[in-house]
């Protein structure tokens, strides 16, 4: 059988992995640089008071036997691997202001993540963060015993990358409404398996029905999420009021591949794609008064309207994707 195993590349998850590699490895060493100033200034008769820290880690698993099975019960990837396990650097810009970093980059398990935390006292906050994590999954099909039939894909190690980007930023003003806008993309990309496994009469059976449905299929996942938030929030006296906005755009392009009767007369790869582009627009509100510590009035509302668009298409041919 032929199939894609690797999915897309991402130039966008390429940079970013990329820009994190080099900003991990700068805080790792303004990190070190600066609890070791920080100790010199002190002295060695004070007690140490450490606000940075960096965790290394090193790891691997060395498997005989069914490596594509292992990855996916462990969740973990066959042979070496490492990296920076948990990093973290605050350091004081100017009076009542703090910058924080927050790190993660496990090199070849693909577990990538940085936040960024700059927060004024009595004004606000600006935050921007990277997430991205593997899971695997195996691509094997079913098993006959009657003549120890068995169909493989060339690579049944399959995986799937999750991640997220945001960016949130907060007024925090006394006497001034509490304002938050938030943007969040996140994205699902790669292979996973299918139990929607193909056909085939190749089982050595020659009366009754001679089909049995062990020949492994798979998923192409392809999904993008793109959510924009807006919060106030300010207090009237004794009462609190609060109002919100939310718009989330989905696209979601996902095929399962299907290969059916392999080596027979009928061979044939089976896609069957399906598409979702959803618009949802949400608006909220709600009030608290508070008369005394045994009353509490509260109220709220919230409107949401959805828009959905479906697609979708089952095609055969000489390969996936592929019309005959």
């Amino acid at each position: 059988m032929k199939t894609r195993i690797a999915p897309k590349n991402n130039l966008c998850g390429a940079l970013v992995r990329g820009s994190l590699a080099m900003l991990l490895g700068l805080g790792a060493s303004l990190v070190l640089g600066a609890d070791a100033a920080d100790s010199e200034k002190r002295g060695s008769a004070q007690p140490k008071e450490f606000n940075n820290w960096v965790d290394l880690s090193v790891g691997g698993y060395f498997v005989n036997g069914d490596a594509a099975q292992m990855q996916r019960r462990l969740g973990v990837k066959r042979g070496a691997f490492g990296g920076i396990e948990s990093l973290h650097m605050e350091y004081e810009l100017a009076k009542k202001t703090t910058l924080k970093i927050d790190g993660r980059g496990l090199f070849d398990l693909h577990d990538y993540a940085l936040n960024l935390d700059l927060t004024k006292e009595d004004l606000g906050f600006v935050r921007a963060g990277y997430r991205e994590y593997r899971t695997w999954h195996d691509g094997t099909g079913g098993y006959y015993p009657g003549n120890q039939q068995w169909f493989t894909v060339p690579n049944d190690r399959l995986f799937l990358d999750r991640g997220e980007i945001y960016f949130e930023a907060g007024l925090r003003k006394p006497d001034v409404p509490e304002i938050t806008i938030r943007y969040e993309h996140h994205f699902r990309e790669g292979q996973k398996d299918s139990t929607s496994w193909g056909d085939t009469t190749l089982t050595g059976l020659t009366t009754g029905t001679t089909t049995r449905n062990i020949v492994p299929s798979f998923w192409d996942i392809d999904e993008e999420r793109d959510v924009f938030a807006v919060d106030a929030k300010h207090k009237f006296g004794k009462t609190g009021v609060g109002l919100g906005l939310r718009w989330e755009l989905g696209d979601l392009n996902n095929a399962r591949q299907v290969h059916r009767r392999p080596g027979e007369t009928q061979d044939r790869y089976l896609t069957h794609r399906e598409g979702i582009d959803s618009d949802i627009f949400n608006v909220h509100a709600f009030t608290e008064t508070r008369f005394s510590d045994q009353w509490l009035l509260t109220s709220g509302g919230s409107y949401t309207a959805l828009d959905t668009d479906l697609s979708g298409r089952r095609t055969y041919g000489p390969g996936y994707d592929m019309y005959d």
